[in-house]
């Protein structure tokens, strides 16, 4: 959008509302060119997509909030990343303790008698992909059965 006019710029974080991907849409209808209906088309398959995600986020967000309010409750842990997190890890019950599930997750700490770094095969899975979205926290995770 900057190549078609550089001094139009939306506002930051705004591309997820239906309401300014409008605005933009309106305001890229009067482009003429190719840039201009390329740019409508990808603004108008962004629309498309919002429209399609936003109801499905709401739910999950929902969801995660029922079933993992202690989780949201930690600061950088937004409503999705809890989801992700209750998604990963299936249910936290299957798991004999904290430790297990550090160690699933890929979190667990070395010992200190440990020379050497190791992957183990449940250290590179995918689970530990939310962790760096949440910020870091001094208090255990305590989880009831």
């Amino acid at each position: 959008m900057h190549e078609l006019d550089a001094d139009w710029d939306p506002p930051a974080r705004s591309l997820d509302r239906v309401s300014n991907l409008d605005k933009i849409l309106d305001r890229l209808t009067q482009v003429s060119g190719i840039v201009g209906q390329l740019a409508a088309a990808i603004a108008r398959r962004c629309r498309d997509l919002t429209e399609e995600i936003n109801p499905i986020a709401a739910q999950v967000e929902r969801l995660a909030e029922k079933l993992a309010p202690a989780l949201i409750a930690v600061v950088g842990c937004s409503p999705l990343t809890a989801a992700k997190i209750l998604g990963e890890a299936a249910s936290v019950a299957r798991f004999r303790s904290a430790a297990a599930f550090a160690r699933h997750k890929g979190t667990a700490p070395l010992p200190v008698w440990s020379s050497t770094v190791r992957a183990t095969g449940s250290a590179v899975r995918a689970t530990g992909s939310a962790e760096p979205e949440t910020a870091s926290s001094t208090q255990p995770c305590t989880a009831s059965r």
